[in-house]
């Protein structure tokens, strides 16, 4: 790994995942998904430049491994999450009402394998608590980069188009106060503008 907040990242992520879960191949898979999700990121940083990159599958997202042991996570363990995070350069955070995610993850050919032998019950516990989840996550993050939260029901083809040309505007006035930002002479800027979302 490149910097040392994706050991710190890596090692509390880790924990989480065998304090809250039996070896199987779920576990396994999971932290494959985080290799791969640092992966994205640092090759993201390393060649984006004054490129804008979206990622749709970043550190943050990992969250979504604790998610089954949200009942017993104290708001101390989610703040250590929170602070080892790898950040992009800002986040959009796309929510939706609870029916609307278990009904869109239960219309998916694909849906994620975490949630694909749930019932309706089950899947609806889930999204609660991913919810409930990914809300303390921005509301700890909301200082250190910015964030704009979208709320994304089922809707017309008109609002929709709303919402992404919020989500636009929100990136190029970002990428524009980068570049309207005075930079030292004798430094190079090697900040990219990484994005990272999850559309539920």
């Amino acid at each position: 790994f490149s910097l040392p907040q994706q050991l710190a990242f890596v090692g509390c992520t880790l924990k989480l995942l065998l304090h809250s879960a039996r070896p199987s191949m779920t576990l396994i898979n999971n932290i494959r998904s985080l290799e791969r999700k640092l992966g994205a990121y640092t090759l993201a940083k390393r060649i984006a430049g004054d490129r804008i990159i979206l990622v749709d599958e970043g550190p943050v997202l990992a969250a979504h491994f604790l998610v089954p042991a949200m009942s017993d996570l104290s708001p101390r363990t989610i703040a250590m999450f929170a602070k080892t995070i790898p950040l992009p350069d800002l986040l959009v955070y796309v929510r939706a009402p609870v029916d609307t995610i278990v009904n869109r993850t239960r219309s998916r050919p694909d849906p994620p394998r975490e949630v694909a032998s749930l019932i309706r019950s089950d899947l609806v516990r889930y999204a609660e608590s991913a919810v409930a989840l990914f809300d303390q996550l921005v509301t700890l993050l909301k200082d250190k980069l910015p964030i704009l939260v979208v709320d994304n029901p089922d809707m017309d083809d008109q609002h929709q188009q709303i919402i992404v040309e919020t989500i636009e505007n929100f990136i190029l006035d970002h990428k524009r106060q980068l570049c309207d930002s005075p930079k030292p002479a004798s430094t190079r800027s090697t900040t990219s503008d990484l994005v990272q979302r999850r559309t539920y």
